[in-house]
């Protein structure tokens, strides 16, 4: 079985071309604009990985890089900007795929593609990574004790240790310029991004965080697949003076236009090179999730919360492999597009996960009426 991970040698890619060789035994292909020694990269996975020359911008290019493929991972970003020309492409090529979008603008245009993958035959599953992803697993999981679910709150927090990617930075810019999506009283409405602040408490060494709208894609597909009143998805940096950077940089107006937003980025990226080292050094290179499903059972209101953390590189890559594991085993049988709720057993695929790594909480507590 070969399995092209589009991006292979990106900061998130390169995480999941590792768990693919640590989890499975398939062919790798890095689909990827510059080429970078695979023996320094991956030194135990010489003899199973191979470089084929994509860029993303040339849609052309997309069809032949991954011809003869099984299963196709996307980790190119920003996704508001590749993220359906990929999707088109792998699907145009009869290939079943899965990527990591965390843009609630794209989501829109990936699943709009459903008709052509059922046409293909094949199966796509948009936003299966650290959030969305793993945090839509954990909200169907909460969920499925429950009678009623009333509300999903979403939170996450990262460091900037693990924000080296240029897409992440370029796309929480790109984030900053607008309103983002928000599912309240059963209506999808919009709110400004980095609002509405929040207390999400994490496990040691990110403890009390506070959190704000990103209006990530959970808002929009959580509400399709699941009866419920409210979802947010609130996240957070550390350290906080990058978020106050990026608000900066959206008060500004400086990221508004593509171009720039993307020099700056890159920019900002080659800070945060420096800025690794010593972080590092406080132990905060970490990522951490937490879901919470409040709702009804058995007369009583019940709030069921789901949490985790590690690094970044580990949350990220446990979900999209699973989901490339299951797609090649095949063990997901709808044709279309759907995000990870749509088409994969929660227990199931948090089960997979547990098993390659992934350590979580589960925990249940009674609110008093009317709280």
């Amino acid at each position: 079985m070969l399995i092209s991970v589009l991006g292979g040698f990106g900061s998130m890619g390169s995480s999941v071309v590792r768990a693919l060789l640590k989890y499975t035994d398939s062919k790798i292909n890095i689909c990827d604009r510059n080429f970078l020694d695979i023996s320094q990269m991956f030194p135990h996975g010489i003899d199973r990985v191979t470089y084929t020359r994509l860029d993303a911008i040339r849609e052309e290019t997309i069809p032949s890089a991954i011809s003869g493929s099984s299963i196709v991972i996307n980790c190119i970003g920003p996704f508001y900007r590749y993220g359906e020309i990929i999707a088109r492409s792998v699907i145009g090529a009869g290939i079943s795929g899965v990527d990591i979008c965390n843009d609630s603008n794209a989501i829109t245009s990936l699943l709009a593609l459903d008709d052509e993958a059922r046409k293909r035959n094949v199966t796509y599953i948009t936003s299966l990574g650290f959030s969305p992803g793993l945090s839509n697993l954990f909200a169907m999981r909460a969920a499925s004790s429950l009678e009623t679910v009333e509300k999903v709150s979403i939170g996450w927090v990262s460091s900037i240790d693990e924000l080296s990617g240029q897409a992440q930075i370029e796309h929480l810019m790109y984030l900053v310029n607008e309103k983002v999506p928000f599912y309240s009283r059963r209506t999808r409405t919009r709110v400004d991004a980095f609002s509405g602040t929040e207390m999400f408490k994490f496990p040691y060494p990110v403890g009390l965080k506070k959190l704000s709208h990103m209006g990530y894609p959970e808002v929009i597909t959580l509400s399709e697949y699941m009866d419920v009143n409210e979802v947010s998805v609130k996240g957070g940096l550390i350290p906080s003076w990058t978020e106050f950077l990026i608000r900066a940089a959206g008060k500004t107006g400086i990221s508004k236009d593509g171009t720039v937003r993307e020099k700056v980025a890159s920019i900002f990226h080659m800070t945060s090179r420096y800025a690794q080292f010593h972080i590092r050094k406080k132990n905060l290179g970490n990522a951490a999730l937490r879901v919470n499903v409040t709702g009804i059972r058995k007369g009583a209101r019940v709030q069921i919360s789901c949490g985790t953390i590690n690094k970044l590189e580990n949350l990220l890559a446990y979900p999209v492999v699973t989901g490339a594991v299951f797609l090649a085993n095949g063990e997901i049988e709808v044709k279309g597009v759907y995000p990870p709720e749509g088409c994969i057993d929660e227990e199931r695929a948090l089960n997979w996960m547990s098993r390659c790594g992934l350590v979580y909480t589960y925990s249940e507590k009674f609110l008093e009426e009317g709280i």
